[in-house]
This record gives structure tokens, C-alpha cells and sequence, in this order.
């Protein structure tokens, strides 16, 4: 027999229980393995028959009818809405639109139901991913189905009996037939929420636009969150079966909880970070990729044919960043490679111990490798000076970029500090320096860490490099504040660095207000920097402050 002549059985079925409870059936429908594909001749057929006034609340009803058993999962229209609102049941009701079905009665009650559901889901994965990458939130590529797959995962993780339907729904020789099915109500929602601003569409993947305004209830950790619908999923589970034999909803737990021989022939539930990618010049990355620098001729279909000509160390033992030097018939392309460890117990900890109260460091890897992803992204866009980013792994914590040449700030200062004169053409590098960063703030951007030896110029631009501290929120006046201060190690002259700070706000402020500046010349900033440099030179440059801010305001 057929899907049609079943689901002639199930609507006859469907009538014949509503009428014993004196129900009016909002909406029912068959799903499960029948409608998926996977089922076997003596496979149950599931039935959602959604009920109005049922004094049963939620009941699984077993029943022999024309020699087939009919599973049949009822419920009370206000619980069902209970659950697809707030998960008052786990989602163990509404957690059958996830899956393949085929409505019998109230098909646009149901659609509706599937779309705010699904429309639920993606908001709250949209948050979770906001927590995840808030340094990266808007730089994200998704593909619709990162939304399905990820919350079949959180279901599968949390209550182990849908797992083996799932893998088996989206098999490899059934994902063609159902996996259009369960994305109908995704698009919907997603295209709702592309005309609400909150995401758009771009070459076939979902880009968030905005960061989310959370509402309480999302702020949760997702983890608890899931806990507890797990945790009302079983409750319900049990309820659910009170007329039915203890051993018969043993049986049915454990059969599809242990199945693990039928997902290794069928295949493993896809991981739902393989549709989650973040742009390179190369193209979209995997969030799971994993990278091998030795393979990287290899793996990158950009530099096919390329050799390895060098690998060169550059900056300190706790920088972790190789300048790999590649060759093809004569034709040279140099990549900066950087490895982002987790720093707690090298140089941060101090030093956000000795910022306390002025300036936050981030010191996980990941979080600082997504910052200066980010932040290079955020540059490109805004047209700034920036080197290209080639690769990300985020899996490995390593970021390709392309290698900017030029000259060190750091090394163009050394220069002016150690000479006799005030050389007037550093002097305007300096100028350029400060209109550079300014433009940056211009755009809401904290660069966190702008020592001068994290900036080179080339070709008349000024690149800011090293943005593993950069953020969208934070305090500008610090990164003015380093910009000057720290510089105060390389002098003794409090005249040269008068100079130096004079020609660094007169670029600032061609482009930015001088409002901060009263704060920069705050004895809060020039504590940080007492440890690297003279009290004459951080004085002199906190005066130069002080003037420019009564001058400019």
C-alpha cells in the first residue's frame, strides 16, 4: 500500500478519535517514516492529530486499523501553541515540523505553524551565533540549511531517539526528496526576516545585516537552554504514553536511542558547520575546515603550482607569525601566516592586569583571530588601507593574509627621536599617521593595540596591522592614548615629544572632533605607560592633550 492509500486510513482514523473525545481536529498530519521514505512494512504509521478542547492534553493513542498500527500522537490545540511559542513541551510536539509531513486537515494552520516555528528557530540560532562570533557576526555566510541541520543536532544532542531518524531522513539517497520538504517553512522565515533587515540574501547565502537586540529569554546560555526542553521533551515522552504498555515506550526509546549500526550504513547527520562559512579573497571557508600551512600549494586551488620558496620568522617569540615566500615561474607572492594561541599565561594576563580599569584584552585565540579577521574585513569595506585576507581557519586558529611591504612606523620614528633635528617630512608621516587613525574612529572602530610597530606605510597609506584587539565598541581615547604614550620609551626629550604629539593630533583632528582628547590626557592612560617610559615625556605629551582640547573643542 501506498503513501495515498495510508493516508486515505489515517484522515478515516484521524475523524473516528476526534469524534470519541468530542473533539473538533484543528489540524492533522502524517509523518514519520512512512512519509520520509524509511519505512520498513511493519513500520508504525505516525499520525499528529491536533485537537481543540481535548481534555487529554497530550496522549499517544497505538491502534490496529485495517491492519496497520497507527501511532497516533494527539494534542490540545493550546498546548500545541504552548509548544510552538515557548517550548512548553520540549518541543517534543512541534518538533515534527522539523521533518517530512503531509497535512490531512487545517494544511494552512499547519504551514503557518511551520513557519513561525522555523522562524523561532533561526532567531534564536541567529543569537547563539551572535554570542559565538560576536567579532564576526556580520562577515558570516550561511547557507539556509546551517538553520535545519543545527537544530537537529541541538535536538539529537540533547534527546538521543530522534538522532537515528534523522540520519536516516537525510540520508544520502532520501536528502534530495526530504531535504526540500523541511527547508519550504526556513525560506519562508528567512525571507520574512530579509524584508525585517535583520538578514539578507547574497549568491544563494543568508548574511545577518544587524546584530540583534536579545531578548531576555535568548540571553541564556544555549546549552541550559536546550537542557531544559530536553528535559520537558522526556517528561512529555512519558506523559505522552500513560495509556500505552511501559515496556511498549521502553522499547520504542530504546530502539531508536541505540541504533548505531543503521547510522553507520546509512551515514552520519551532516554537521551543521559545514554550511557555515566566513569570505577570503579565495572564496568561502568552512568553519570546519582544517588547514596544514606545509599543504598550502596543495589545498588552495589559488596557488596550485606555486612552491614554497622561504618560510621567515617575523616579530617575537609570542607573536607566532611566519612570512611564507611563494615562487612560480619567477612570479613571486608573499603570505603572512598567523597562529593565535591562547595567552593566558604569556603576554596579556599581566598586562590586562596592569590596564585594569583603562583597557580589556581578549585572550583567547579564537577570539582574537575573529577580531582581526573582522576588523581587516570591516576596512576593505570602508575602502581603508588593509591587507587582503587569503584564508581562515577557524578550526586550526591560523589567518592568511596577504603581506603588506613598506616601512615600520617604529623604525620611521626611531629615526626622528635619535636625531639631531626635527626632520619636517617625518614629521607629516606622523600628521598622516594621526589623520589615518581618525578615519578609522570615524567609523566607530577601536584598533585596541596601535603600537607604532603594528603600523607600516607604503605607497602613501598607512596600514594598521596586528588588529587582534580591535573592536566595534570600546574606547577610542585609548588607542590615541598608546599611539602617543607608548611611543614615549624612545625618547628623553620632551621637546621631541611635543613635536611628535603635536603632529599626530593635527592629523586626527583634519578629521575627527576633539573631544577625546581631554580624556587621553587623563592620568588613568598615563599610568598604564609610567613602567616604559619617562615622567618629562608622558607629562609633555599630556600637556600637548590638554592644549589641543581647549583649542579644538
Amino acid at each position: 500500500m501506498d503513501v495515498s492509500d495510508v493516508l486515505k486510513l489515517a484522515v478515516e482514523l484521524s475523524g473516528k478519535i476526534a469524534s470519541e473525545y468530542c473533539c473538533r481536529i484543528v489540524a492533522s498530519a502524517l509523518y514519520g517514516s512512512r512519509v520520509a521514505g524509511h519505512a520498513k512494512p511493519s513500520s508504525d504509521v505516525d499520525v499528529l492529530l491536533i485537537l481543540e478542547n481535548y481534555d487529554k492534553g497530550v496522549l499517544y493513542l497505538y491502534e490496529e486499523y485495517r491492519g496497520y498500527l497507527f501511532a497516533v500522537l494527539t494534542v490540545d490545540k493550546a498546548l500545541f501553541e504552548l509548544d510552538l511559542e515557548k517550548s512548553e513541551l520540549g518541543e517534543f510536539v512541534v518538533g515534527r515540523l522539523l521533518t517530512p509531513f503531509i497535512p490531512m486537515e487545517g494544511a494552512e494552520y499547519l504551514r503557518e505553524a511551520s513557519v513561525k516555528f522555523k522562524m523561532r528557530v533561526v532567531l534564536e540560532t541567529l543569537a547563539s551565533l551572535q554570542s559565538e562570533y560576536p567579532e564576526a557576526y556580520t562577515d558570516l555566510r550561511i547557507k539556509p540549511e546551517f538553520f535545519l541541520y543545527e537544530k537537529l543536532w541541538k535536538r539529537a544532542s540533547i534527546y538521543p531517539p530522534v538522532k537515528y531518524s534523522y540520519s536516516r531522513i537525510l540520508s544520502d539517497e532520501l536528502k534530495p526528496r526530504n531535504l526540500p520538504m523541511m527547508m519550504d517553512g526556513f525560506m519562508e522565515a528567512l525571507k520574512k526576516l530579509e524584508v525585517e533587515g535583520i538578514v539578507k540574501f547574497e549568491n544563494g547565502y543568508v548574511i545577518p545585516v544587524k546584530s540583534l537586540e536579545i531578548k531576555p529569554s535568548l540571553k541564556s546560555l544555549s546549552i541550559f537552554r536546550e537542557l531544559k526542553r530536553a528535559t520537558r521533551a522526556y517528561i512529555t515522552h512519558g506523559y505522552a504514553g500513560r495509556r500505552v504498555s511501559p515496556m511498549k515506550v521502553a522499547w520504542e526509546f530504546a530502539s531508536k536511542a541505540f541504533r548505531g549500526g543503521s547510522l553507520r550504513e546509512h551515514g552520519e547527520l551532516e554537521r551543521s558547520e559545514l554550511y557555515l562559512c566566513l569570505p577570503s579573497s579565495i572564496g568561502y571557508v568552512s568553519v570546519l575546515e582544517r588547514f596544514s600551512p606545509e599543504a598550502l600549494t596543495e589545498n588552495i586551488q589559488h596557488f596550485k603550482g606555486f612552491k614554497i620558496e622561504s618560510v621567515e620568522k617575523l616579530g617575537g617569540t609570542l607573536n607566532f607569525v611566519d612570512l611564507i615566500t611563494l615562487q612560480r615561474n619567477g612570479e613571486f607572492y608573499r603570505i603572512v601566516l598567523k597562529r593565535f594561541k591562547d595567552w593566558y599565561g604569556f603576554k596579556w594576563f599581566p598586562l590586562s592586569i596592569w590596564t585594569l580599569g583603562v583597557q580589556r584584552f581578549a585572550l583567547r585565540g579564537k577570539t582574537r583571530m575573529l577580531k582581526e579577521y573582522s576588523a581587516f574585513m570591516k576596512l576593505s569595506k570602508w575602502n581603508l588601507p588593509s591587507p587582503k585576507i587569503v584564508y581562515i581557519s577557524l578550526a586550526d586558529k591560523l589567518l592568511l593574509t596577504e603581506y603588506v611591504p613598506g616601512q615600520i612606523f617604529d623604525r620611521i620614528l626611531s629615526e626622528f627621536f635619535s636625531g639631531s633635528n626635527a626632520d619636517s617630512s617625518i614629521l607629516e608621516v606622523c600628521r598622516s599617521v594621526g589623520k589615518a587613525m581618525a578615519k578609522v574612529h570615524k567609523h566607530g572602530m577601536v584598533l585596541g593595540d596601535p603600537k607604532p610597530e603594528n603600523i607600516k606605510l607604503f605607497n602613501s597609506k598607512v596600514y594598521f596591522l596586528d588588529l587582534e584587539q580591535s573592536s566595534m565598541s570600546g574606547d577610542q581615547a585609548w588607542d590615541l592614548a598608546e599611539l602617543l604614550y607608548f611611543t614615549g620609551h624612545m625618547t628623553l626629550s620632551s621637546r621631541k615629544a611635543e613635536l611628535y604629539a603635536s603632529s599626530i593630533l593635527d592629523g586626527y583632528l583634519e578629521v575627527e572632533g576633539g573631544s577625546i582628547l581631554e580624556k587621553v590626557a587623563d592620568v588613568k592612560y598615563i599610568r598604564v605607560f609610567t613602567m616604559v617610559a619617562s615622567p618629562n615625556v608622558l607629562l609633555a605629551m599630556s600637556r600637548v592633550c590638554k592644549n589641543y582640547s581647549t583649542r579644538k573643542l
